[in-house]
């Protein structure tokens, strides 16, 4: 369940969402999931005893909200790569302000770069970063997990002409269980089976 120090950080990003100009540069707009796709990642995340969360491009922190939230009922933590060192920034702020600080931390730079860094085993994984870098992510991600463990991709609904061989490769791999769930601007929910 969501408590209200989390509520609130995400009502005031929501806000300010709705709020921004389309016009505005990137580098000042969240791009959140939005609550329904963040509604399927608490879940996944709460599922999980001691979830090893792991986010490839977080922004503002708005997802990180909803797998932070998750992971923390059961042990969890959750680690976000953001490229951006102002939507770091912010990211810090608003996850401080949330009350998950101490079961969330983000590492800046490139997320090629920190994926090669990490150590596994994670057990969810959202990719939510430059749509262009999705299978390189992937391929980095991969070995990082086990059987069982679920990787969420965002944005493959409005985006399939750009995540189309995304979407296929992920369903079209027999050590893969994939479905695009229309959620938001449609999820790619890949579980690791072999």
């Amino acid at each position: 369940m969501l408590d209200d120090r989390v509520r609130k950080v995400l009502a005031r990003l929501d806000s300010e969402e709705a709020a921004a100009n389309s016009e505005r540069p990137l580098i000042e707009r969240s791009l959140p999931v939005g609550a329904d796709a963040g509604a399927l990642l608490f879940a996944l995340a709460a599922a999980i005893p001691g979830c090893r969360a792991l986010e490839v491009g977080s922004s503002f922190g708005y997802s990180t909200l909803w797998i932070g939230a998750g992971a923390r009922l059961r042990g969890g933590r959750v680690t976000s790569l953001e490229l951006e060192p102002e939507k770091a920034a912010r990211w810090k702020t608003n996850v401080r302000d949330a009350g998950l600080d101490e079961i969330a931390e983000v590492i800046v730079g490139d997320a090629s770069t920190s994926l090669r860094s990490l150590s596994g085993p994670f057990e969810l994984v959202l990719i939510d970063a430059w749509k262009d870098d999705y299978e390189e992510h992937f391929g980095l991600v991969r070995p990082l997990l086990r059987p069982g463990s679920v990787v969420v991709a965002d944005n493959v609904g409005d985006h399939s002409g750009r995540l189309g061989a995304y979407v296929a490769a992920r369903q079209n791999d027999p050590t893969l269980s994939s479905l695009t769930v229309p959620i938001g601007n449609g999820l790619e929910v890949t579980s690791i089976i072999a």
